[in-house]
């Protein structure tokens, strides 16, 4: 299995790197992409982390202009990542087709606003 297809932070590509799993691995996919209708059959469970966009660029920025600089950081998250994600979006309804929906804005109170991996109480 490919763990990344292309490392944003080094921009190495990956595409071609395996790792064998175990049949009673868990692997944890984080990727605000992974959603879309040709990997459905691969995921076990989807949890959609919803986040304003303006929040996520903020936090973004803040998390990666060290790195690479304030005004390189805003391009990136901006440009790139944000246009990427606005893209995906509109192709992709993400959120619809999650399990699990967590509000993610306040990261000292995330709040679940939908939870499909639990059946339902009410019958």
């Amino acid at each position: 299995m490919a763990l990344c297809a292309h490392d944003p932070l080094t921009g190495i590509d990956h595409r071609h790197d395996r790792v064998q799993l175990l049949d009673d691995t868990v692997l944890i996919v984080d990727s605000a992409f992974a959603a879309r209708p040709e990997l459905a059959g691969f995921w076990d469970a989807h949890v959609w982390l919803a986040v304003p966009p303006e929040l996520a660029l903020d936090r973004g920025v803040q998390r990666d202009a060290p790195r690479e600089g304030q005004d390189e950081a805003l391009r990136l998250h901006r440009d790139r990542y944000g246009a990427a994600t606005a893209q995906y979006l509109s192709e992709v309804d993400a959120p619809s087709t999650a399990d699990l929906v967590v509000d993610n804005s306040d990261l000292d109170r995330a709040d679940v606003l939908v939870d499909r991996l639990q059946p339902s109480q009410d019958h």
